[in-house]
């Protein structure tokens, strides 16, 4: 790694590099045995090798996107926060908080600790809004909302949900019936 008048800042041996990313960092491997990792500009590992990591990828604004085979995973270099690539897709949403899927299951991750959340067994968690996920225990049951703790805001009875919260409303179906319900978390109802 060279500074920018030219003098080295840190002599990386043999190690391969991908490319260049955020702040500077480096995503890179110490050989085609050992799987990618990203290292500071100073040639330090910011997050070690890891022989299943087979791609690393920047995604702005704050976080890298890991590979694992058809897995994925994501690390936080603000936080330090590594959370393995296990998951078949990984969907961040505001407040530090990622809906994760296995399979046809989801859960919530905290991307500021890596601390689940809500484990993976929810049928659906989706739209976000105001505070907010739409949610589905099962194939079967009603829909409902829960906060970012993964608690039922909203108890799930709705047999159609029209998507997030927006200005504090929602629209919801009920045997046939289609309604308004106001946000729990800005209203009192």
């Amino acid at each position: 790694i060279l500074e920018n008048d030219g003098t080295e800042a840190a002599n990386l041996g043999n190690i391969e590099i991908s490319s260049s990313t955020h702040m500077g960092s480096i995503i890179a491997r110490q050989s085609l045995l050992v799987g990618y990792g990203i290292m500071g500009n100073s040639g330090e590992w910011l997050l070690a090798p890891d022989i299943r990591i087979n791609k690393i990828e920047w995604e702005e604004p704050d976080h890298y996107i890991l590979y694992a085979g058809d897995k994925i995973g994501m690390y936080f270099p603000e936080h330090k926060v590594k959370i393995n690539p296990s998951y078949d897709d990984i969907e961040l949403i505001d407040a530090g908080v990622a809906i994760v899927q296995k399979g046809d299951k989801y859960g919530l991750i905290d991307t500021e600790t890596g601390e689940t959340i809500l484990k993976t067994n929810y049928c659906w968690i989706g739209n976000y809004g105001e505070g907010l996920l739409c949610a589905k225990r099962w194939i079967f049951s009603p829909y409902g909302y829960i906060d970012l703790d993964g608690n039922w805001a909203v108890d799930p009875h709705f047999l159609e949900i029209g998507g997030a919260f927006s200005n504090g409303l929602t629209r919801v179906s009920v045997n046939d019936k289609y309604g308004y319900i106001v946000n729990p978390l800005l209203y009192d109802t």
